[in-house]
This record gives C-alpha cells, sequence and structure tokens, in this order.
C-alpha cells in the first residue's frame, strides 16, 4: 500500500479564555480555537478582523451606547495605548467612570480594527507582483544542451 505524502500548511490554536481551565465547566466556554492558515496568513488575519473581530467590537459599541443616560456628566482623561483621550461620560452616578472608561476603550479597539482591516486591505494589493519572463543566455542553453544528452 503507498504512503500518503499530503502536506497541509494549516494550523489550529487553541486559547485559553481564563487562566486556569476548570473540569467542571465546558471546554467550549474556556477555550478560543482559531485556524491559521500559513499559506494565505493575510487572508486568514482578514477573514478573522472582517467577520469575527469588526461586527464584535461594533456590536459591543453599539450595546453601550445604548446604555447611556444623559443623568451623569463627567469628564475624565483616559489613557488607551498611551495616547490620552478626553472622554464626556453620560451614565449613571455609580456606573458613570467604569461604563464610559469601557465605552470609551471598545470605541478605540473599534478604530483600531478599521485601521488594521484596512491596512490589512491595502497590504493584500500591494503583495501581488507581476509575470517576469527571463531570457537565457544563449551559451548557458547551448552548455546544458551538450550535457544533458550525457546524462541520459
Amino acid at each position: 500500500m503507498k504512503k500518503s505524502s499530503v502536506i497541509v500548511d494549516a494550523a489550529v490554536a487553541f486559547i485559553k479564555a481564563m487562566s486556569v481551565l476548570d473540569s467542571r465547566r465546558p471546554l467550549g466556554v474556556q477555550l478560543f480555537v482559531c485556524e491559521l492558515n500559513d499559506k494565505s496568513p493575510f487572508q486568514t488575519i482578514l477573514a478573522y478582523v472582517r467577520h469575527c473581530f469588526l461586527p464584535y467590537s461594533k456590536s459591543l459599541l453599539s450595546s453601550e451606547e445604548k446604555k447611556e443616560d444623559s443623568t451623569c456628566s463627567l469628564r475624565a482623561v483616559v489613557l488607551i495605548v498611551g495616547v490620552a483621550y478626553t472622554v464626556v461620560c453620560t451614565y449613571a452616578d455609580s456606573e458613570c467612570t467604569s461604563s464610559c472608561l469601557f465605552t470609551e476603550a471598545i470605541r478605540t479597539v473599534n478604530s483600531k480594527l478599521n485601521d488594521l482591516h484596512l491596512e490589512l486591505l491595502k497590504s493584500q494589493e500591494s503583495v501581488e507582483l507581476p509575470n517576469v519572463t527571463l531570457e537565457i543566455d544563449p551559451r548557458v542553453v547551448a552548455l546544458y544542451e551538450k550535457v544533458m544528452p550525457r546524462a541520459s
């Protein structure tokens, strides 16, 4: 029987959602499964950003903005990824600071994901290389033709 020599350029990453796995909880709740394809890494990353991360962050942002309430007006300076942002919070007094910071963090993540999406699309366009036809030196062709009949 002939052995198969199929090589697969793909991988699956299992990423823990928590620091310690709990045997009493289903693994589907505790692990993220990510399929990776080495043949087209930009396509793989683009697919995750476009079809998973962007919709998820937009959904989070939308739900947080719906919770906004005009009873609190706290102005805070938020430091996210080394950049200071001024935020006007509009949540109820007890939740004002944490909800406001979370909403602004989600807004920033959403913006960065949009930037990443655009950059991935740009890099995909610039990776395409034109076809090149190389002329072989006639002396090399002659030498090759002279040597090859002897090798057979």
